[in-house]
């Protein structure tokens, strides 16, 4: 339940009220919406670890290389019967 609501927070913040979340000072407040203030801290401390990197750059290039991900919003749906989907565009949104 906690990760949806983050979800949420991390969409609406970027989405409706145009928050740049590349920014940690801009973003910790954000991910307070959903945390305690230190639970958020840690977060983003641990984006700054060399595993957490790693680990985004191998799931950036699986979208990219094996999906066929571009632009932004997108997204790669499953509903987890087997049936998967890819998704490009906030108008899309309706349809996942």
């Amino acid at each position: 339940m906690q990760f949806e609501a983050a979800y949420s927070a991390l969409f609406d913040a970027l989405w409706q009220e145009s928050i740049n979340l590349a920014e940690a000072d801009l973003l910790l407040p954000v991910l307070q919406r959903v945390f305690t203030k230190s639970e958020a801290e840690e977060i983003l401390e641990a984006t700054k670890t060399e595993e957490v990197k790693a680990g985004l750059l191998r799931n950036t290039e699986h979208a990219w290389k094996d999906l066929g991900a571009f632009g932004a919003p997108w997204f790669w749906v499953s509903d987890g019967k087997g049936r998967e989907e890819a998704f490009f565009g906030s108008d899309r949104w309706g349809y996942m």
